[in-house]
């Protein structure tokens, strides 16, 4: 897996035009705040303790993505692929994920206060331990998770 700087990513990024290909690329540790991604191919991408925050991921693919420990407050995820990525511990308050597909992904100990999961596919996905407390979701929407053990509710209830 290549490893990238900030300042290649954005060369890259200036090169590429619209719906750049970056799959299978190691962002880890990099500071891509801010950055505008929008459409881009980040499927099976190392996202490991990367600052994401405000970046625009919309419509996105991240399928098979390790997001462990990044940092996506406030981020644009609407309509973005997360299916199947690894979402462990990942720093979502405040982002914006309406209608993103998040079938078959673990986010396990995730804080989702104040996100938008609002015609998010959540097939299958792992919730154990997760903060759903003011986030914006129906609760028919939760009917088709793997597992909600120990996870704090949009209600603030904690889920046994």
């Amino acid at each position: 897996m290549a490893e990238i700087t900030r300042k290649e990513l954005i060369l890259l990024l200036i090169r590429s035009g619209p719906f750049p290909r970056l799959r299978n690329l190691d962002f880890s540790g990099l500071d891509m705040s801010g950055l505008d991604l929008h459409g881009a191919d980040l499927a099976e991408a190392e996202f490991i303790d990367t600052d994401l925050e405000g970046a625009n991921l919309r419509e996105t693919n991240l399928e098979r993505a390790i997001l462990m420990q990044a940092n996506l407050r406030k981020a644009n995820l609407r309509w973005a692929n997360l299916s199947n990525a690894n979402m462990r511990l990942v720093r979502l308050e405040g982002a914006d994920m309406v209608g993103a597909n998040l079938s078959n992904v673990n986010m396990s100990g995730v804080d989702l206060q104040g996100v938008d999961l609002l015609q998010a596919n959540l097939s299958n996905v792992d919730f154990t331990r997760a903060v759903l407390k003011e986030t914006r979701i129906n609760l028919d929407q939760l009917t088709n998770v793997k597992t909600l053990h120990g996870a704090i509710l949009p209600d603030g209830t904690r889920f046994e």
